[in-house]
């Protein structure tokens, strides 16, 4: 099966809304994407895409902030959907590895995630706890990641930062 990485495009709205919603056990991913879209907070959203048109996977960047340091560029991963029939097929490393070719091409600082810790270190993600960089969210260390793209991070030390408005909307 041939699947095309691309960025997402107003068409595909209502196949991604799906995606999602197939995707993860609540609605809220869905409503924070709808929401994301309505903001336009997300900077880059690419789907992967079969032969036939099926959006089968998708992954948003959206802007984040953190106590200074306003000059950094730092953009949260979230949501990534991969549709449950194709996971663990290797949709969901395509897309990132898209993802940070589109977020260098941006100049993009840094990465952050809150995701699997044994999967998200193969793209060269690392625990916050190393940068001494917190989430507005009280989540285990080993979960929230950032990758450090600029090797501009020591910027953050001792900082928290922030998801995009429409995430303390949902979450």
């Amino acid at each position: 099966m041939h699947v095309k990485i691309r960025y997402e495009n107003l068409k595909d709205q209502e196949q991604i809304y799906k995606l999602i919603s197939e995707a993860f056990d609540t609605s809220d991913e869905e409503r924070l994407v709808r929401l994301l879209h309505t903001d336009h907070q997300s900077l880059i959203s690419l789907v992967a895409e079969t032969n036939d048109g099926n959006i089968i996977g998708q992954v948003i960047l959206s802007k984040m902030t953190a106590e200074e340091a306003d000059e950094l560029k730092i953009y949260g991963l979230a949501p990534m959907s991969v549709a449950p029939k194709y996971q663990h097929k290797g949709i969901g490393t395509k897309l990132i590895e898209m993802m940070i070719k589109e977020a260098e091409k941006n100049k993009i600082d840094a990465i952050f995630v809150l995701g699997h810790p044994s999967y998200y270190p193969k793209f060269g993600f690392k625990a916050t706890i190393e940068y001494k960089i917190k989430c507005e969210y009280d989540v285990p260390e080993d979960v929230f990641m950032v990758l450090d793209i600029s090797k501009k991070l020591a910027k953050l030390k001792g900082q928290t930062v922030y998801y995009a408005e429409e995430f303390r909307k949902v979450f």
